[in-house]
C-alpha cells in the first residue's frame, strides 16, 4: 500500500517517517518515478535496477565523479554542495572513469589479490587478538568502536602502509568524514566533516613524503606503491 508521499514536495526527500523506513518510498518511486528529479535541484535519484545498471554502463554520458551531493537546508528541504571539479584528479577508484579508473584498478589489483591479502593473515590475527584482550579487560564496551572500528581501521593502516599509532586519529577523522556523504546532514555538519576530510588527506601526504624518503625495499604498504608510481610519473 503507496504511504502518503508527494514526489512533487521539496521536503519529502527528509520527511521524517521517510528518513527512519525509506522502504515504501523507493517502492513508490519506482512504480511511479524511476528516475526521479528531487524538486527544486538539478539531482536525480535512479531507483529502477535496470535504469542504475544502464547508467552505471555509460561513463561517457553519466560520470562516476562525485561533484555534488544534497543536505539538508535546514527547513526540512535539501540543498546542493560541491565536492569536486568534473575531471579533477582527485577522483579515484569509485569516483574515477575510465581510462583513471582502470589505471588505479591495475595500479591496486595485484596487491589487494587473494595471496597478497592471505599475506597480512598473522598481522590481522595479532591486530584481533589485541583488541579482544583490550575489549575483554575494559568490561562492557561498545562491541563496534571498541572492537569493529577498531580492527578495521588498524588492518587497513597496515595495508595501506600508515603507522600503527596514527589508527585512533585515522578512525576518528574517518567516521567525522561520513556526515558528507549521509545526505541528511546540515552545512555545519558538512562544514565540519571537511575539515576532517583535509586533515585525513594532509596526513596521507605526509605519510606519502615519509615512505617515498625511505630506500625502496623498506617502502610499506600501498603507499610505497604510491611512491613508486610517482617517483616513475
Amino acid at each position: 500500500m503507496d504511504v502518503d508521499l508527494d514526489l512533487d514536495d521539496p521536503k519529502v526527500l527528509l520527511r521524517g517517517d521517510v528518513v527512519a523506513d525509506p522502504m515504501p518510498f523507493y517502492l513508490r518511486l519506482r512504480r511511479a518515478a524511476p528516475v526521479w528529479q528531487v524538486p527544486g535541484q538539478d539531482t536525480f535519484l535512479v531507483s529502477d535496477p535496470g535504469h542504475v545498471r544502464e547508467a552505471v554502463g555509460r561513463p561517457d554520458d553519466l560520470s562516476s565523479n562525485l561533484v555534488t551531493l544534497l543536505r539538508n537546508d535546514g527547513d526540512g528541504g535539501t540543498e546542493p554542495y560541491g565536492l569536486l571539479p568534473y575531471g579533477d584528479p582527485m577522483h579515484v577508484l569509485a569516483t574515477a572513469d575510465p581510462p583513471v579508473h582502470t589505471r588505479h584498478r591495475r595500479l591496486l589489483q595485484q596487491h589487494l589479490s587473494p595471496a597478497a591479502v592471505a599475506a597480512l593473515t598473522p598481522d590481522i590475527e595479532r591486530i584481533v587478538d589485541e583488541q579482544l584482550t583490550t575489549m575483554l579487560g575494559a568490561g562492557p564496551v561498545d562491541a563496534v568502536a571498541g572492537f569493529g572500528d577498531a580492527v578495521a581501521t588498524r588492518v587497513v593502516c597496515r595495508l595501506i602502509g600508515l603507522p600503527e599509532v596514527l589508527w585512533p586519529r585515522i578512525s576518528d577523522l574517518v567516521l567525522r568524514t561520513g556526515a558528507l556523504l549521509d545526505g541528511v546532514t546540515t552545512r555545519a555538519g558538512t562544514d565540519a566533516a571537511s575539515v576532517a576530510a583535509l586533515e585525513l588527506a594532509s596526513i596521507v601526504h605526509e605519510q606519502l613524503d615519509r615512505v617515498r624518503a625511505l630506500p625502496p625495499d623498506d617502502q610499506p604498504g600501498l603507499l610505497g606503491v604510491f611512491g613508486t608510481d610517482v617517483a616513475a610519473g
